[in-house]
């Protein structure tokens, strides 16, 4: 009866205690923090860093600590950034950091000036090359710091096509390679090796008795300055000799027997006053001057992709070849050059980035920073030693003043006939600009020009960051 009365009350004949109160909710995890560390960025520029993870997607613009974090891993990652006309590129682009509570992880984001090209440079660069029709162009900033900010390249090594152009590639240089011998005389007046002023009769006593006198006195400085009154070039039979030592003893040698050009003491720009100041340093510091060159300044500033000549061999298309205009179109002019005893005056190339250490050498001297050479010594090269009528030349260098550079400028070009190449440097503003192409119009003057306007648009790039 007990039972039939349980069932049909609906128990089950088993007692249940009663429930107690509900258990309490887990403890909140202790929440974290992340220090995020940003470097090598320049003042003023904006990071681009993400961190995600468990406790949501946060945005880092610079050095900051993110608190309140949940625990878990956390992904950083990093991307270029662009401050101005330069590119910086993150040392790593993803990183990942544990978070644990109550503790505070850390992380540091570092940047290093890109050495890929600038899209937007290499736009100018395609664009000037396009509108003149040049084979390729190439062109960069520099600045004391960071040496290349920014540069691009554009084209073909060849007119008739193949392959393009590198950020690699080995350009000549022309007579900008005068304040390369000019650098090179510094550092040998440093070394006690010679004085600016050593005069031609002191280093060749042996051409005294054939010297002409205007020329017995003239020294180093007067040579780098032109104001030697040398003729510009030498011409018939003077260049002889199977080595360049041999071809520069005989151009000294018929050099110091000609007439002068000028007189002397004055601006008379000419290249046989460069090959003749080629060869006192090469007898002063007991070396051909192509070793001293390579052991007194490409080395110590790093510059390892350069030489002598011409850059590819005929029928190559391994490095960038000559061009000229003629007859309406650009023509190749296989292996060309110079004689070789052309080098102190013009005679080498060099990629992009090993004249970019010399310009940003010059720069460093230009504000108290150099160590190639004692800076009253290497000061002389930029120097207004010689007027030219509205401007000055030092040793190897141009001296005008530009507005947008602030005020003084030092600038140069130079071509081998079928390379053209030009810098502009605001030492006031620490930074310098170049063009260079494997073309030469000596008629029209369009490579020349060409390089002017991206010498323009690059200073404007700069300045305006389009």
């Amino acid at each position: 009866m007990l039972a039939w009365l349980l069932a049909a009350c609906g128990a089950t004949g088993d007692a249940t205690a009663p429930a107690g109160p509900p258990a309490p909710p887990p403890p909140a995890p202790v929440p974290g923090a992340l220090q995020v560390t940003v470097s090598g960025l320049p003042a003023g520029a904006a990071a681009r860093v993400t961190v995600s993870g468990p406790g949501g997607t946060f945005a880092v613009t610079g050095t900051t600590t993110l608190s309140a974090l949940s625990p878990g891993r956390y992904t950083v990652t990093a991307v270029q950034v662009a401050a101005g006309p330069a590119l910086y590129d993150p040392l790593e682009a993803s990183q990942l950091r544990d978070v644990l509570g109550g503790a505070t992880a850390a992380v540091a984001v570092g940047h290093t000036l890109s050495r890929q090209p600038h899209p937007v440079v290499v736009r100018l660069v395609d664009s000037v090359r396009a509108a003149f029709n040049l084979p390729a162009l190439a062109g960069a900033i520099v600045t004391a710091d960071d040496r290349v900010v920014a540069w691009g390249v554009a084209g073909t090594r060849r007119v008739t096509g193949g392959a393009m152009v590198t950020g690699n590639d080995l350009w000549h240089l022309g007579s900008n390679f005068k304040a390369f011998t000019g650098t090179l005389a510094a550092v040998a007046v440093a070394r006690g090796a010679i004085a600016y002023g050593t005069t031609l009769a002191q280093v060749f006593p042996e051409l005294v008795p054939t010297m002409r006198a205007e020329y017995r006195g003239a020294t180093l400085r007067d040579l780098l300055a032109h104001r030697a009154g040398m003729p510009r070039d030498p011409v018939g039979g003077a260049i002889t000799g199977a080595t360049r030592a041999d071809q520069r003893r005989s151009v000294t040698q018929w050099a110091v027997q000609q007439p002068p050009a000028t007189t002397p003491g004055t601006y008379h720009y000419t290249n046989t006053g460069y090959l003749l100041a080629g060869a006192m340093l090469e007898r002063a510091l007991g070396e051909s001057f192509e070793d001293a060159m390579a052991r007194h300044v490409w080395a110590p500033l790093g510059i390892v992709n350069a030489g002598w000549g011409a850059q590819a061999a005929a029928g190559a298309s391994d490095q960038p070849v000559s061009h000229s205009w003629q007859n309406g179109e650009w023509r190749v002019r296989e292996a060309h050059d110079n004689p070789p005893v052309y080098a102190s005056a013009g005679g080498a190339h060099m990629t992009l980035d090993g004249w970019s250490r010399f310009l940003q050498e010059v720069l460093r001297m230009e504000a108290g920073t150099s160590s190639l050479a004692p800076l009253a010594i290497q000061r002389e090269t930029t120097a207004s030693i010689t007027s030219t009528g509205s401007d000055a030349y030092g040793l190897g260098w141009f001296i005008t003043s530009r507005s947008w550079a602030g005020g003084r400028t030092l600038t140069h070009n130079g071509t081998n006939t079928a390379f053209g190449s030009v810098t502009w440097m605001a030492p006031l503003r620490g930074f310098a600009v170049l063009a260079t192409t494997n073309s030469w119009d000596s008629v029209g003057n369009r490579s020349a020009t060409a390089m002017d306007v991206l010498v323009g648009r690059l200073i404007s790039f700069r300045e305006t960051g389009r």
